[in-house]
């Protein structure tokens, strides 16, 4: 069976908050394709918090002690070479419209996906390039397929590298 139609992009973010409208750190992302089993056009950048927090996004207290208490890289990582949230938003809004008529993957709709939509509308003052229709859930997935994703210790909380162990998990869930 092809699961070519459910193939696009799939993404992450690290943030600084729990509900949409918070303060995203990073986003990463990548095309798959799981009738071909293949990754590739990696997108990664990171955004300045206090400039994001210029245009209302906020932080949330607990998100921030959640912080210190993973690996002293993973947040380094997720700040380094931060560029200000209008370049940011704009690069990936630009990434994602290649996606268009595409499915749209994170680990939960839930949680990426309303937070790099409100931010869009905060930042841009325009919706996501996608459809809602078109955003799909790894989350569900899991679920459904009763499968554990194997996450890498030394790299999880890296918005990229979540991305592409994400949509490894779709690729290897669909095509057993």
């Amino acid at each position: 069976m092809s699961y070519k139609h459910l193939s696009g992009m799939m993404f992450d973010v690290e943030t600084l908050g729990r509900r949409a409208g918070c303060v995203i750190l990073s986003i990463g992302a990548v095309r798959f394709d799981i009738d071909s089993k293949t990754i590739s056009d990696e997108f990664y950048v990171t955004i300045d918090a206090a400039d994001s927090k210029s245009y209302g996004l906020h932080t949330d207290p607990e998100t921030l002690e959640w912080w210190k208490g993973q690996r002293p890289e993973a947040l380094r990582e997720a700040v380094k070479n931060a560029i200000p949230a209008k370049e940011a938003y704009n690069k990936f809004y630009e990434y994602a419209q290649r996606f268009k008529g595409q499915k749209v993957w994170a680990w939960g709709p839930q949680f990426d996906v309303i937070n790099v939509e409100a931010a869009m509308l905060q930042v841009l003052n325009q919706p996501a390039p996608w459809k809602y229709w078109d955003v799909m859930d790894a989350r569900t997935l899991q679920s459904l397929l009763n499968v554990e994703i194997k996450r890498d210790a030394n790299k999880h909380h890296n918005a990229l590298e979540d991305a592409r162990e994400q949509a490894q998990y779709v690729i290897e869930c669909l095509n057993p």
